[in-house]
């Protein structure tokens, strides 16, 4: 059985000032120009600038004293409604436990249990959550290049301070890639069928699947390139699709990581126009069945993703930066018209997250402050840039697909770095619809951060 330390508190709700918008409407750099560096204007972009700043990042209620995430793991965060309404949080913390946190909307308190004590001193190994059909929680995680990858199931409906005995989703292996990154997916059209995703053998996308979510099928690649290493998100509508952004592989080796698109639907992957480009049994994908929604090649810099997400007719939004020099991160979105992806700038990113010693080359210059999309609304983005030489989460909306944003500050004169915003899918009232990490970054296995949430 699990040793659980459970801590429950009651969090006061923080508002935030009024926010004043100043028009300051003009025309946008064209995409590819931006990229080599020289803005030209086109016609049609309006963004306005915010003249009333947010609250520090240490203002807002802390849900977990202790705990980050890396953003290649998910869902990280759910909101669920059965007999409570209840958000429910994975982290990792800085000694390796993994942990969970649930808030309860009506009530404002907050329960946290940690499900497995000091499994990896690393925030890759954050785990992934589900709420099974009877309203029990599945937790799914593993370290960093670890040899299982292992669930656990709440005790009791709507709790995360009991849980049952570690099950193993897939097979132990040797190997030195092993499994990172837990992806957990749910899709009721397929009679509640789990699916548990992550990077694994040669560091590879695979997956398994379970009717019951007691046996699993025997794991299988999702995506091959030629010696190429890809990193993908993935979300689903939680009833019979689920979309996925993938990569070449890290920026890092990769000098031409692009952005792809394909998703799973009805029993078969498509393109984002809907043509089928094969079924379960024909799987490894390749690159060339997917769509290239952002070629590095011919941009003349490399990417790499942030999230994924889907509009209310179910055309796929993707959020991602793109680096003409590790001093120069620029955040980008991408969104299916039903015709053709429209593919904008965002706006600068900074350099590297975390900038580390000046004048000393950062281990992961490819790491930027963050992003997410609001999965209810993806025409709202949260990202983290530089603010005044510390990292401050703004709030950017598009009507219009990305070719116009307004913004307005979330974070604003914060003594610590504000990263890795997270939106919790099916976010609700009265609940956090933000969640982002504050305070010292040194690296994956070196953090003092805690949660926040607005």
């Amino acid at each position: 059985m699990i040793s659980s330390r459970i801590v429950v508190l009651s969090l006061a709700v923080v508002l935030s000032g009024v926010l004043v918008l100043l028009g300051a409407c003009g025309p946008a750099p064209d995409p590819n120009a931006e990229i080599a560096g020289e803005p030209v204007d086109t016609p049609d972009s309006c963004v306005e600038l915010l003249t009333e700043d947010g609250l520090p990042g240490e203002s807002y209620a802390v849900l977990a004293s202790d705990g980050a995430w890396s953003w290649f793991g998910d869902p990280r965060a759910v909101f669920h409604e059965g007999e409570y309404r209840r958000t429910y949080v994975g982290f990792v913390t800085s000694t390796g436990d993994i942990a969970l946190a649930q808030f309860d909307h009506d009530s404002g308190d907050v329960a946290s249990a940690v499900v497995v004590e000091q499994l990896q001193q690393d925030d890759r190994a954050s785990p992934a959550l589900l709420v099974r059909p009877d309203h029990r929680l599945m937790v799914f995680y593993s370290g960093h290049r670890g040899r299982w990858m292992i669930y656990r199931i709440s005790t009791n409906a709507e709790d995360v301070t009991s849980w049952g005995k570690p099950h193993a989703a897939s097979g132990y292996t040797s190997e030195f890639s092993g499994y990172t990154y837990p992806n957990a997916i749910l899709l009721a059209g397929e009679e509640d069928k789990r699916y548990i995703f992550w990077r694994g053998s040669e560091s590879l996308p695979m997956f398994a699947s379970s009717k019951t979510g007691l046996s699993w099928s025997e794991a299988a690649v999702l995506i091959r390139g030629d010696g190429e290493k890809p990193y993908v998100k993935m979300v689903s509508d939680g009833g019979s699709t689920i979309h996925f952004a993938f990569t070449n592989g890290h920026p890092g080796h990769e000098p031409a990581n692009s952005i792809y698109y394909v998703c799973y639907r009805d029993g078969v992957f498509r393109r984002a126009d809907g043509s089928i480009v094969g079924t379960m049994e024909e799987l490894p994908l390749g690159f060339d069945d997917a769509d290239l929604v952002y070629d590095a090649a011919g941009a003349g810099a490399r990417a790499w993703l942030w999230d994924v997400a889907f509009d209310p007719s179910g055309n796929p939004v993707i959020a991602y930066a793109v680096f003409p020099s590790e001093e120069d991160h620029r955040y980008r979105y991408a969104a299916w018209d039903g015709a053709a992806w429209v593919d904008t700038e965002i706006a600068p990113a900074g350099a590297w997250f975390p900038t580390g010693q000046e004048g000393r080359r950062h281990f992961a210059p490819y790491y930027s402050g963050g992003m997410a999309l609001d999965h209810s609304d993806p025409s709202i983005v949260y990202l983290s840039r530089p603010v005044h030489g510390v990292f401050e989460i703004e709030r950017w909306t598009t009507p219009d697909r990305g070719r116009g944003w307004t913004s307005e500050a979330v974070t604003s004169g914060s003594v610590s770095d504000n990263v890795r915003p997270l939106v919790p899918l099916g976010h609700a009232a009265g609940g956090p619809g933000l969640i982002w990490m504050n305070g010292d970054y040194v690296n994956y296995k070196s953090y003092s951060t805690s949660l926040r949430m607005k």
